[in-house]
């Protein structure tokens, strides 16, 4: 609440937010870089505390958004409260510079859960990478032109019999 004496304290009902952003891969590394902070400067303004900020690699995008093929995803982590989303939302949909963004309630994880997701991945990993042996394969027995006949009419004869 804009008004409120208690803005911008973490005990007065915070909510964890993940924030993900698209940016257009057409702006240069300054313009990336200057937009990412103008983001987080926005984010502070209205009271938001951030746990994580990251910026993931240039991608390849699935379908061109608004005629743009490639885009940087900035991920940014927080606590905020809930009536200060609506008009973070509004400011980043009328942002030019941001191509899409979506904001979404988020589970704080501990270190507990952060490790045990680490294990986890680890172990898929090494699962996957491991070479399964080859099972032997039996030699394919060949079977005359008789035989398969043979086979073929006695499968339609139990079947016309059921």
């Amino acid at each position: 609440m804009p008004g409120s004496p208690l803005r911008g304290f973490s005990f007065y009902m915070q909510t964890f937010y993940e924030l993900t952003t698209l940016l257009p891969g057409t702006l240069t590394d300054g313009e990336t870089e200057s937009t990412i902070a103008a983001l987080r400067k926005l984010l502070e303004e209205h009271g938001a505390v951030i746990a994580k900020h990251g910026i993931w690699e240039k991608r390849k995008l699935a379908y061109p958004v608004n005629h743009v093929r490639q885009g940087t995803y900035v991920v940014t982590e927080f606590d905020m409260e809930p009536a200060e989303v609506a008009a973070i939302e509004r400011t980043l949909h009328l942002d030019k510079a941001v191509l899409r963004h979506i904001v979404v309630k988020a589970h704080k994880k501990t270190a507990k859960e952060i490790e045990q997701e680490a294990r986890r991945r680890t172990e898929h990993f090494a699962r996957s990478t491991e070479r399964q042996p080859e099972q032997p394969t039996e030699p394919v027995k060949e079977i005359t032109k008789e035989e398969l006949e043979e086979k073929l009419e006695k499968i339609l004869k139990d079947d016309m019999t059921l």
